[in-house]
């Protein structure tokens, strides 16, 4: 390590340069001094040139100066160099040229020090990183891409394995068109974008920060992008946990009060009835105290699929809380209600198996509609539940419809 930090320190490479041009300097004058053609100059641009690659622009010009004195020794040493206009040109366009040479290889550094630092920061991202270059069909339709540059992280955030020079359609034959899309936007229009977004052949899902890479008519874009899938699995679970309940798969309370208001709103909108039913299960703390919790919770799972069966795709069944249900009926006729609510009583009277044991149960419903029974959330849901108890206190195992 120090001594590679001794190669890299600036005194060292203006040294190397000294030390080069010097060998070529007594070379030239001591060893060749009698075989020195016109232009021996020349043999000096060598030197200055892997001194200039080596230590940059300062080491150049040293090499450069280091040269110039060298040559200057003639008019000390031996017969002139310098003697007509041609020498004093040639010394002048040697000094400027290994300015140049100077120039040149400071850039090249400077350039090769940018990817270099490129390269590094690139190599060290925990992130995935990749260039990819956007193909297109006859109507300049984005059909596919094709990865030019990936760093370690790539192969662990996505699973490929070498995939620089193959497309993701060869990777991923069914890769969602969607990303095509994307990412050939981006490409065109030059305007970088993040977003998260599953890849559903992958079964993962990435946040994704798309740029693109080169002028306006570059297809390239850079790829900067995390797997999140975990992470989206995590809200997900929180998301159930919140607003489903645990024992049944059902909504929950508060999944039914957000559904209600948007329900009430589209009602409103769109001039549709809404129906509203509260279902209290008749004889279920006998069950639940008689054969246990377990047994409890495996009926209140079988009630729920019962009312999930009896309703339409698009109606909503909660659990509105113990053995309590609610459902929401939408753009649904008042004369649909009778057959709705007899329905839901046949369905749940039939026997049960627990434990070996054949239970059965019944269910008192109270019943309200949108607009007749009330305009507000609070109005229907209180009315409904006056309605569910009026039936139980009546003697249960039936319905009140409020309108």
């Amino acid at each position: 390590m120090k001594v590679r930090q001794l190669i890299r320190h600036p005194f060292a490479r203006h040294l190397f340069a000294i030390v080069l041009v010097s060998l070529v300097g007594v070379l030239r004058i001591g060893i060749l001094r009698g075989r020195e053609a016109p232009h021996s100059w020349l043999m000096f641009y060598p030197a200055i040139i892997v001194a200039g690659v080596f230590g940059g622009w300062s080491a150049g010009l040293l090499a450069t100066g280091f040269a110039s004195l060298s040559l200057l020794w003639s008019l000390f040493v031996g017969k002139p160099t310098f003697g007509t206009f041609a020498d004093r040109l040639e010394m002048v366009l040697f000094v400027l040229t290994g300015a140049m040479i100077s120039a040149v290889c400071e850039s090249m550094n400077r350039t090769r020090a940018r990817v270099d630092i490129y390269h590094t920061l690139v190599e060290s991202l925990d992130e995935g990183f990749c260039v990819i270059e956007m193909l297109y069909d006859s109507d300049g339709k984005p059909i596919d891409y094709g990865f030019i540059e990936c760093n370690p992280a790539f192969e662990q955030q996505t699973g490929f394995h070498k995939a620089m020079g193959k497309t993701i359609s060869q990777l991923v034959p069914d890769h969602d068109s969607h990303w095509f899309e994307i990412y050939g936007k981006v490409a065109r229009t030059g305007q970088g974008i993040r977003f998260e977004q599953p890849a559903t052949a992958m079964q993962r899902y990435y946040d994704v920060f798309a740029f693109r890479i080169g002028g306006e008519n570059s297809d390239r874009v850079g790829l900067l992008f995390k797997d999140i899938t975990e992470q989206k699995n995590n809200e997900q679970k929180l998301i159930i946990a919140a607003l489903y309940d645990r024992a049944t798969g059902l909504p929950n309370r508060a999944m039914f009060r957000d559904y209600f208001a948007k329900a009430l709103a589209r009602a409103g909108r769109d001039k549709h009835n809404l129906a509203l039913l509260f279902l209290d299960l008749d004889g279920f703390k006998a069950i639940n105290d008689t054969l246990g919790h377990q047994a409890g919770d495996t009926l209140l799972c079988v009630v729920a699929e019962r009312l999930s069966s009896s309703v339409r795709p698009g109606d909503l069944v909660c659990r509105f809380g113990g053995d309590e249900f609610a459902v929401i009926l939408e753009d649904c006729q008042p004369d649909w209600l009778t057959v709705i609510a007899e329905r839901f009583l046949r369905t749940l009277e039939m026997p049960i198996y627990l434990e070996g044991q054949a239970a059965q149960i019944s269910a008192s419903i109270g019943i309200v509609t949108y607009p007749k029974s009330g305009m507000d959330e609070e109005t229907l849901i209180r009315k409904a539940d006056e309605a569910m108890y009026s039936v139980k206190r009546e003697g249960k195992s039936g319905y009140r419809i409020i309108s």
